[in-house]
């Protein structure tokens, strides 16, 4: 039987789902599928299902303009690095401009440990992640009390900027917005946005059934 990725979580709360299935980056909830890859192509997920996960190899997806990231959100994927992060490595960067953004790292610098920022403001992980492991990773933004999650469990958390009710006109999977920053190194998979903040419980069920 063939594996596929589901969710069990009420659409009224998951708005944007990317389950990377079969050479797919389809949207499955809000039709907002990625677009115009550079450096990028499928590769097996966790489970070892072919094409069925993205690797960027150096690169990057562009993701189309909609409200992922006003007020309170929850962003999760499933990402493996190859090697160990360079330089603010992104997974996700989103924004109209630089001071304005949105922008969820693997690593803050080469720590290896996730890292927040939110306009000026900031949150680091304390786990330091290995290479070649499959991790589960959530970032919750409730009001300016910011979250991250490892593998269901709470890893960092700590005050930051509200993010803004603005029109994020550039946003990448994999890119930065700052030019000197380099596109990622890693796969990734399974990516959801929620427009509401998760409670524990509810990140926890998430990983488990993902």
């Amino acid at each position: 039987m063939r594996y596929t990725k589901t969710s069990n979580t009420n659409s009224n709360e998951l708005k944007y789902h990317w389950p990377i299935d079969e050479f797919s980056v389809k949207d499955v909830l809000g039709g907002a599928d990625l677009y115009g890859p550079v450096n990028a192509k499928f590769t097996e997920n966790r489970f070892r299902i072919a094409n069925s996960a993205l690797r960027l190899e150096s690169g990057y997806y562009n993701l189309p303009i909609r409200d992922y990231f006003s007020g309170d959100f929850t962003l999760m994927v499933w990402l493996r690095k190859p090697s160990n992060a360079y330089d603010y490595e992104r997974i996700i960067d989103c924004g109209p401009v630089t001071y304005d953004s949105v922008s969820l790292m693997i690593s803050k610098g080469s720590s290896n440990k996730l890292f927040v920022q939110i306009k000026s403001s900031i949150l680091e992980g304390s786990m330091v992640l290995g290479v070649n492991l499959w991790y589960h990773v959530t970032f919750v933004l409730k009001e300016n009390i910011c979250s991250i999650y490892v593998n269901g469990r709470l890893d960092a958390q700590g005050q930051v900027d509200f993010a803004s009710n603005v029109n994020r006109t550039n946003c990448y999977l994999g890119k930065s917005l700052w030019d000197y920053n380099p596109n990622v190194k890693a796969d990734f998979d399974d990516l959801k946005i929620f427009k509401k903040s998760l409670e524990p419980n509810e990140v926890f069920e998430e990983y488990l059934k993902s």
